[in-house]
């Protein structure tokens, strides 16, 4: 009898040292507030992305997103309906997502989707998807009013030489197009 409680005791502590690093192998890839991967898990899928554009000849689209005005909500309604804004972004975006997609918080206001065996045609229409969601979260409040998103988009074939560089084209992108919205009235809406 003491030999089957002994098994159960280890059985019970293996089972509890697993599941233990299994939580901390999901908290060192996924965003805290949103669930979403963070930066160190879509690098890693987007340099898998590129290798099976380059290898099947396909492409890829990753989608820079910002949220213009974000640092309002956190000023004027506090940093817990900035979070609610985030989480809201999050889940948003999440209902646009194919199974090959991925969508990742890279922290403060700032999201990117990757979205595989995408053509550059298809590319600003899954654009347009997401300036949509984002809309759509941002109408579920009335402290999120003047929020906005600035989405760069950027195409690959795989070609550039890793992850980071397809993530600067993307963000400069989006930059590209926030210069572009500056001193429009009220949020782009698709």
């Amino acid at each position: 009898m003491a030999t089957l409680q002994e098994m159960a005791n280890f059985i019970a502590t293996a089972l509890a040292n697993a599941a233990t690093y299994g939580d901390a192998a999901h908290q060192a890839l996924h965003d805290r507030l949103t669930g979403l991967p963070n930066r160190a898990l879509l690098m890693d899928r987007v340099d898998q992305a590129m290798a099976k554009a380059r290898r099947h000849r396909t492409g890829l689209a990753l989608l820079f997103i910002d949220l213009d005005n974000f640092k309002t909500v956190n000023d004027v309604h506090g940093h817990l309906a900035g979070d609610q804004l985030l989480k809201g972004v999050a889940a948003e975006l999440g209902r646009q997502l194919r199974e090959t997609d991925t969508l990742a918080r890279l922290g403060g206001d700032e999201f990117v989707l990757l979205c595989e065996g995408l053509s550059r045609d298809a590319m600003a229409a899954v654009r347009e998807r997401v300036l949509g969601a984002v809309l759509r979260a941002v109408d579920a409040s009335p402290a999120f009013a003047g929020v906005a998103a600035s989405v760069g988009a950027w195409w690959s074939d795989g070609q550039e030489p890793g992850a980071d560089e397809v993530l600067s084209r993307a963000d400069a992108e989006m930059y590209r197009v926030k210069r572009e919205q500056k001193g429009r009235p009220g949020p782009v809406r698709p």
